[in-house]
């Protein structure tokens, strides 16, 4: 695959932020269309603290030592409420040490579905179920104590 198929393969991920900067002075040597986007003065070979982004407190390299790759959360970026910061490490145009800088919405896990809306009197310790799924009606409809 040649660089304008990675280059379209990166514009079309509308939410998730990528670039690339030099492991020495942390310059830009890519960056993708959302990246563009939040940053339009941003342009290759400008350091990366200079996009303007709040980011810079909880990069990942900063705590990156000498491992392959970091991830970290950082809170209101430009980028999203709440986003996940990934470094890895690589080498660009194969001769380059570098760092592919990620920055994508954070998905947290849910790990459990709720799927009944309930009114809720404290004072009566009662409890009415005002929505439910269909093949949930059998169990536990009506009111009950909380």
């Amino acid at each position: 695959m040649d660089r304008n198929e990675y280059d379209k393969i990166l514009h079309a991920i509308p939410t998730t932020g990528v670039f690339i900067i030099r492991e020495d002075g942390h310059r830009i040597l890519y960056y993708n269309r959302r990246v563009q986007e939040i940053s339009p003065h941003v342009h290759t070979g400008m350091p990366c603290h200079e996009m303007g982004n709040h980011a810079c407190v909880n990069c990942p390299l900063l705590t990156m030592g000498d491992r392959q790759e970091n991830r970290t959360l950082c809170y209101n970026s430009p980028f999203g409420d709440m986003v996940d910061i990934t470094a890895v490490r690589t080498l660009w145009e194969h001769k380059i040490p570098a760092f592919i800088i990620t920055v994508a919405p954070h998905m947290q896990m849910i790990s459990h579905a709720y799927h009944k809306i309930l009114r809720v009197n404290l004072t009566q310790d009662q409890y009415e179920i005002v929505k439910i799924r269909p093949r949930d009606r059998a169990i536990c409809y009506g009111t009950d104590t909380f």
